[in-house]
């Protein structure tokens, strides 16, 4: 019987930890994040990680990848919130914020994120290309071109960036323009009339 209170009593105290935290906006307590499937390795691997450097903002980026992986967004939020509050001025968190807003399809927050990707670092390809992907679905073609331009500037050779320019020019001007600029990049100057 004494064994059983004493389970009982371990047991209301984690509970009560998690409602302290949870109540005091803090969701779910980070070493209570497991599996909902039971075990998870990679989640304790990560977990631990953590509490091993817990002054290392990219743990809690890895985290909050795994976690937005299993649909669990609010967790991996906080997680790059504390990220952020570890260090502010990665480009990567604001990119990963932004990845996030963009899985749940809230196209502006992903938006507004992989701006301030940028603004804190504008030679970040990365965030370059995803801002300039939604500039083209906005139909914001020469804002579009300017961070592509810019994205080539730091990495000549990135596919990524002749793809998303190669779809501007198709989206914004006759499909032969997008071929003769890919072929010689002496019809980057071309104006549709």
């Amino acid at each position: 019987m004494k064994e059983m209170q004493k389970a009982i009593i371990a047991l209301m105290g984690v509970v009560f930890t998690a409602m302290v935290w949870t109540a005091c906006g803090g969701g779910t307590p980070p070493e209570m994040m497991t599996s909902t499937n039971g075990p998870d390795a990679t989640l304790d691997s990560l977990n631990q990680a953590i509490k091993d450097e817990p002054d290392n903002y990219k743990h809690y980026i890895s985290r909050s990848k795994y976690l937005s992986s299993k649909s669990r967004f609010a967790d991996a939020l906080r997680d790059l919130d504390r990220a952020l509050g570890l260090d502010s001025m990665q480009a990567e968190i604001y990119l990963e914020k932004g990845e996030l807003y963009w899985m749940q399809k809230d196209v502006k927050n992903a938006f507004a994120q992989y701006k301030k990707s940028i603004e804190k670092n504008n030679q970040y390809v990365p965030g370059l290309i995803k801002t300039a992907s939604i500039e083209i679905v906005l139909n914001n073609y020469d804002q579009a071109l300017k961070y592509l331009d810019d994205a080539l500037k730091v990495e000549v050779t990135n596919p990524e960036v002749y793809y998303f320019k190669g779809r501007l020019f198709k989206t914004k001007r006759p499909y032969f323009s997008s071929f003769c600029w890919k072929r010689n990049r002496m019809c980057n100057g071309y104006k549709r009339k």
